[in-house]
């Protein structure tokens, strides 16, 4: 295993979050100088108004000016102290019963069981377990062991984060301890006799050191986001401390200080949590393992009381925050279905592979009968059935992608998403939707109108369905045509319009003026056959 295997991604990510505080440190002065001048200049315009009233806001902005000057120059190490509060109690309060465990000898001298099981390599544990040189009252030198698995911090990201690197390796030495033994099982008794020793046994030493190398990835995982959380914000989150100077804006740098605190309890108790599933698979780690069924039982408990402690461990410090209590069966009962979850997910893959499979080899078909089906189209109006059908192809890889499309919609719809529109067939836009996907969810989906059932309430075949996509992909290459030829009229129409407008008019004559008719007098009116 590489020095900083695990360690490079993780600690990398939170230098990068870290970086971002001297960047939102410096908006954050930028931001204050804008409070700043908008609340002298309301307290100008509520001096001129009353004429009173101006000595109280002017000591209250510059209390508020100094207090934030003092914060602001102190707030990245405001919070390396208040990570180091939430080591310090966390390790503190946990380590009692690590420190047992791992020490060499025990007070009567004797090697301590820990140390027992790897008697044979001294030096079996040193990436996790640190070897502390210290002088006795007498004068003599003593080792003192001490579990190694927290950060120390650099100068660009703060410090005491447990490293992933001696997580996985913990879980790594629990899970080599289990498959030894599974290879022993395996292992046949002599050489006449080619079967494994025991196999039943192998088989749930298996299942049992998987389930605990998942459980502890799980339930390590969310102690590495929690602090990225916790970085992150206490990381961005300066950038509200300006709206102290103001009355009217404060209450944004209330929240902030709120959400410092309950992330800072957060993280502390997800760090007693997984400090307690640290000591938990210690225990794991030297323990010997037979392949009986109680013994799994046995493991499986311990992993999933672990795992519940770290997945809930965020509700817990909501319940001090609210006074609410968070844990009861249910949350037992979710990390089970967590559990158990993580345990069919290869099943579920096989069955997800399986199933697109059987969509894609659907999709094909119906793709082929609706290609053969333009083609008798194209056919029956003497064009190039090549043509018709590359067409056709593509138009079934476009209502492919709709399909998909339509799906992803309702699914962040929740089922909502309005199935009204054109049809699966290209067309004009304005015709209603072919009857085989009438009464579809998704109306481009292949394999929902392969379900579908027929006139008579069945299941359609595979002669219904080939029959049904020719006649689709016949309508469809049908109406391409027809909304070709529109567009092309249209766009004569409009050409001829265009020409007809831009032609010059023709000159017309010079008219003669008879100079009016005198007022009062009467027009003759030709078309009547009156007496000029």
């Amino acid at each position: 295993m590489e020095p900083k295997w695990l360690d490079a991604p993780f600690f990398n990510l939170l230098e990068d979050f870290a970086s971002l505080q001297t960047y939102f440190m410096a908006q954050a002065l930028f931001i204050a100088k804008i409070v700043i001048t908008l609340n002298i200049g309301f307290m100008a315009i509520k001096y001129a108004i009353k004429g009173e009233g101006f000595k109280e806001p002017v000591v209250k902005l510059l209390t508020s000016l100094i207090l934030f000057l003092i914060i602001i120059n102190s707030y990245p190490l405001m919070i390396r102290g208040l990570n180091r509060v939430i080591y310090d109690w966390s390790y503190g309060s946990t380590y009692g019963k690590v420190a047992e465990m791992i020490q060499k000898t025990t007070d009567s001298g004797e090697t301590s069981e820990f140390w027992a099981k790897k008697a044979s390599d001294p030096d079996a544990y040193s990436d996790i377990i640190k070897v502390l040189v210290e002088k006795t009252g007498n004068g003599n030198i003593a080792k003192k062991y001490v579990l190694d698995i927290f950060d120390r911090g650099s100068d660009n990201r703060p410090g005491m984060f447990i490293r992933p690197n001696a997580v996985m390796r913990l879980l790594m030495l629990t899970f080599e301890n289990i498959w030894n033994r599974v290879i022993t099982c395996l292992t046949p008794n002599d050489w006449y006799k080619p079967y494994p020793r025991d196999l039943g046994g192998a088989v749930i030493l298996t299942l049992t050191g998987f389930a605990l190398l998942l459980g502890g990835i799980f339930a390590s995982m969310q102690y590495f986001i929690c602090a990225i959380e916790f970085t992150l914000i206490t990381s961005v989150g300066c950038i509200l401390l300006p709206f102290m100077l103001w009355d009217g804006t404060k209450f944004l740098t209330e929240k902030l200080v709120g959400a410092i605190v309950g992330q800072a309890l957060k993280l502390l108790f997800i760090t007693l949590a997984f400090m307690l599933t640290i000591n938990g698979f210690l225990a794991l780690m030297v323990r010997e393992f037979d392949g009986h069924i109680d013994q799994a039982i046995y493991t499986l408990f311990t992993v999933f009381f672990y795992w519940m402690l770290c997945q809930h461990g965020p509700a817990l410090a909501t319940a001090l925050l609210t006074g609410t209590p968070q844990l009861s069966m249910a949350e037992g009962l979710q990390t089970a279905g967590s559990m158990a979850g993580a345990a069919v997910a290869g099943a579920a893959g096989v069955k997800a592979v399986a199933s697109g499979a059987v969509k894609t080899g659907t999709q094909a078909k119906s793709a082929i009968n609706k290609a053969q089906g333009a083609a008798q189209a194209a056919k029956e109006s003497g064009k190039s059935q090549a043509g018709a059908v590359m067409g056709s192809l593509a138009g079934s890889a476009k209502d492919s992608v709709k399909s998909g499309m339509h799906g992803l919609a309702r699914s962040l719809t929740r089922g909502k998403s309005s199935t009204g529109g054109g049809g699966a067939s290209a067309g004009s836009g304005n015709q209603e939707k072919p009857e085989p996907t009438k009464n579809l969810n998704n109306r481009y989906s292949t394999l929902e109108r392969r379900n579908a059932s027929n006139e008579n309430g069945n299941r359609k075949t595979g002669k219904e369905f080939g029959a049904e996509s020719k006649q689709m992909g016949y309508d469809r290459y049908m109406n391409n045509q027809q909304a070709k030829t529109e567009t092309a009229n249209q766009k004569a129409v409009a050409s001829w319009k265009d020409l007809i407008r831009n032609k010059p008019k023709p000159k017309e004559g010079p008219k003669r003026y008879d100079g009016g008719t005198p007022l009062g007098q009467n027009i003759p009116q030709r078309n009547t056959g009156e007496d000029k």
